[in-house]
């Protein structure tokens, strides 16, 4: 990349943020998700457009300039800084990782026996009762990792109860999470040679809320975003120095198995995962054909562990609802807007094969469940053709309304300024799924900690201390990723680039899902220490 490309980077990043910002407040704005509670903004909200282009362009040329002076000062850091303080002994590393793991024994203790929570009473009934078919529709190495300590607990309990089950799952995942975190701060140390910069990341991971909440978390995004952020560590490492990397047939087994069990743990992952594979298979010059025999690697392991846990566990295949969220939302958008006035005859004679008026007038600008979960999607199995036609015709009629949906959908995961809302205009917050599945009882040992975590969940607590508030935020943390990879652009650094290519095709993936909770994202937040030390790193870099 010549300097004359290089200088226009901060340019398009500072434009693709701006309009993030200007559309992002617009919808919350029009919503009421907004976190700004200042009158005058809905003065700016319910101004002529003449003004917000005025901002527009104010804002603009702010961003911008900061971009353009961060770089420039990040830039001309010494970056030697000597013998790197990350030799340390093995045993200095279990003290951390032994005080991370203290340090959320509280918030256990306040949540006793954890937080039974989001998808996992249906992979349980799997695990533990034979009559139950497995299912694929969420990942089945998950389900067995989950459901099967949990039942292990339970049954050595003897007790009518899973509390016990749930209890030893909590403890085996903060225990998973703190030997990864460790791992993470030992990793920030070396690259950047700074005590200081890991005491911090010791301390977020140590009690920032959103870590320790889902550290007992019984979702699948928890294991994997750590395994997956491991992966990207291990491809830094790679980057930095592939030929040390490739004589050392430990690192590459554990690069390969670690991006194969992402990809086990979360299905989109594998989508994030071949983005990545072209990338580097397209730019990483002289590394080709080791790059697609690592790539290769990871996609054979992934295929032989998917399609052996089916076969050995006789598993049902799981449904295609969330491929088809965008269209499915967009469409009923459409509908909600115009009903049936908006499709010819026969369009509409298609979409009452998948559907009846009440589905499609269930839409919800904000959240895609009301009609996804509803569509019977046999039709489209047979005729795919047809229904692509349909949709790409009615995209034609109404591209205002398919960009208005796609953006009304995600807004919340790419926009500071917002808190995280189901339905429109009810105010009711949903950053933290708080309740137990299953009714299952909570016997919580502190209950005024229990309170500042359902402060946490289901208020806008966080919302009202200043710019703490943007280390709450998803859109925050998008945005991050966002100037981090931008900076590897303009550096031309391998190390921060593709690693970086990773996290935001991972995102992509959950906005076309389309899905905006904080668990779908919780890479972002293990990776907030990663990520600033590719921008404070001190090592010499390793060139384009």
């Amino acid at each position: 990349m010549n300097n004359k490309i290089r200088k226009y980077i901060p340019f398009f990043l500072s434009l693709i943020l701006t309009g993030m910002q200007i559309m992002g407040f617009r919808i919350s704005m029009k919503y009421q998700t907004s976190v700004h509670t200042v009158e005058i903004l809905k003065v700016i909200y319910e101004s002529p457009l003449a003004l917000h282009l005025f901002l527009g362009l104010m804002e603009f040329a702010l961003i911008y300039i900061l971009l353009q002076l961060l770089f420039v000062i990040l830039d001309s850091r010494g970056r030697d800084m000597g013998k790197s303080c990350s030799e340390l002994p093995l045993w200095c590393w279990g003290i951390v990782a032994a005080l991370l793991f203290l340090c959320w024994l509280p918030c256990l203790a306040a949540s006793y026996p954890g937080f039974f929570n989001y998808d996992v009473s249906g992979q349980l009934s799997q695990a533990m009762h034979s009559g139950v078919s497995y299912n694929s529709h969420h990942p089945l190495l998950h389900t067995l990792i989950v459901g099967k300590i949990i039942t292990w607990g339970y049954r050595l309990s003897g007790q009518e109860e899973l509390t016990i089950g749930i209890l030893l799952y909590s403890l085996f995942q903060m225990g998973f999470c703190a030997a990864v975190f460790t791992y993470f701060i030992r990793f920030l140390l070396r690259m950047t040679g700074r005590i200081i910069i890991a005491l911090l990341a010791l301390l977020y991971y140590a009690f920032f809320p959103v870590i320790v909440m889902y550290t007992m978390s019984t979702t699948k995004d928890v294991m994997c975003s750590g395994v997956l952020l491991y992966s990207m560590v291990t491809l830094y490492c790679l980057l930095e120095d592939p030929e040390r990397f490739f004589r050392s047939p430990v690192r590459c087994t554990g690069l390969v198995l670690s991006f194969a069990a992402a990809c086990l743990l979360r299905k989109n992952v594998i989508y994030a995962v071949l983005l990545l594979a072209m990338v580097m298979i397209l730019f990483w010059k002289g590394y080709r054909c080791r790059s697609i025999l690592v790539f290769g690697s990871i996609l054979a392991v992934y295929v032989i562990g998917s399609q052996g846990m089916l076969l050995a566990l006789d598993a049902q295949a799981g449904g295609i609802s969330e491929a088809f969220s965008v269209p499915i939302q967009q469409i009923a958008r459409v509908y909600h807007k115009y009903g049936e006035n908006g499709f010819a005859p026969g369009e509409l004679e298609l979409l009452n094969q998948v559907g009846n008026a009440g589905v499609w007038k269930n839409y919800n600008p904000l959240f895609a469940d009301p009609v996804k979960n509803h569509i019977d999607f046999a039709p489209v199995k047979a005729e795919p053709g047809k229904y692509l036609k349909l949709w790409a015709k009615t995209g034609i009629r109404y591209p205002k309304e398919y960009i208005m949906s796609f953006l009304e959908n995600t807004y919340q995961a790419w926009y500071p300024g917002t808190s995280i809302i189901n339905e429109p205009g009810s105010g009711e917050t949903c950053y933290f799924d708080i309740n137990m599945s299953m009714d299952m009882e909570r016997y919580s040992k502190n209950s005024k900690l229990l309170g500042f975590y359902e402060k946490l969940s289901r208020e806008h607590y966080y919302q009202k201390i200043p710019v703490i508030r943007l280390l709450f935020s998803v859109g925050a943390m998008f945005w991050v990723a966002l100037i981090v990879f931008g900076y590897g652009l303009w550096r031309r650094d391998r190390c921060i680039l593709y690693p970086m290519v990773l996290v935001l095709a991972l995102c992509l993936t959950n906005l076309f899902g389309p899905v905006v909770l904080v668990r779908y994202y919780l890479i972002l937040f293990y990776g907030f220490p990663v990520f600033a030390g590719y921008l404070l790193r001190t090592r010499p870099l390793a060139g384009a």
